[in-house]
């Protein structure tokens, strides 16, 4: 199966400052770059909290924490918060492994605010 046809994000604001992305599928190479576009997007609005879910995202490869090291940059330069919701186990491993796991705001459950 190819995963960019299994890959789909939902933007749901929460009021005028705060925007929920549901992630589902797998987070790699062949997908990155779609995350990448919209996250970019929700930076250069007012958005004031950018919360991304991954409560639907099965697996994640480096191409997927590079994403996410760049939503969490962006959000650093511009002051806005970012946050990471919904790690499975392994996912949860990989940014243990890579040391990130400290860097990223990471919240349990789906949504919190």
């Amino acid at each position: 199966m190819n995963s960019e046809t299994e890959f789909m994000i939902r933007e749901e604001k929460e009021g005028s400052e705060s925007v929920c992305l549901y992630v589902q599928g797998d987070l790699d190479a062949d997908t990155s770059s779609r995350l990448k576009r919209v996250m970019s997007s929700c930076f250069s609005s007012d958005l004031q909290r950018v919360q991304v879910v991954l409560d639907d995202v099965p697996r994640m490869d480096s191409s997927g924490v590079a994403t996410l090291v760049e939503g969490l940059r962006w959000s650093r330069a511009s002051g806005n918060s970012f946050v990471l919701s919904g790690l499975n186990n392994s996912i949860h491993d990989l940014f243990v492994l890579a040391k990130l796991e400290n860097e990223f705001e990471i919240v349990s459950g789906s949504v919190k605010q």
